[in-house]
């Protein structure tokens, strides 16, 4: 028995799965980056509109050694909720089926 033809289909699925993990891994980090930039920037705005510096704040809060403990949990916790739920709306849902079609009913249709 030859080989030679199962190797070639198995690297074809390992480059499938290899590509899909860069993009998902690329994509979740360009929302992370996003979300924590909108964080800073709503911050900052808030701040501006009330007339208090609250970026400062939380920078001040999170300089401390029990805010930086506080990251950490936070932290922990996002990367919980990550393995449960994933990321986005595709790795919760299962892929949908397209419905089965009926021989009788399509012949109905024609009529």
């Amino acid at each position: 028995m030859s080989r030679t033809g199962g190797g070639a289909n198995d690297e074809t699925v390992e480059r499938g799965r290899t590509e899909r993990a860069g993009e998902w891994f690329a994509e979740s980090t360009l929302r992370i980056a996003l979300a924590v930039f909108g964080f800073v920037l709503l911050l900052f705005a808030l701040g501006q509109a009330v007339g208090i510096d609250l970026l400062g704040m939380v920078v001040s809060a999170l300089s401390t050694q029990m805010g930086r403990w506080l990251l950490v949990a936070f932290f922990a916790l996002a990367i919980i909720v990550i393995a449960v739920r994933g990321f986005g709306p595709s790795s919760s849902s299962p892929p949908e089926r397209e419905p089965e079609r009926e021989p009788e009913r399509e012949r109905n249709r024609n009529r």
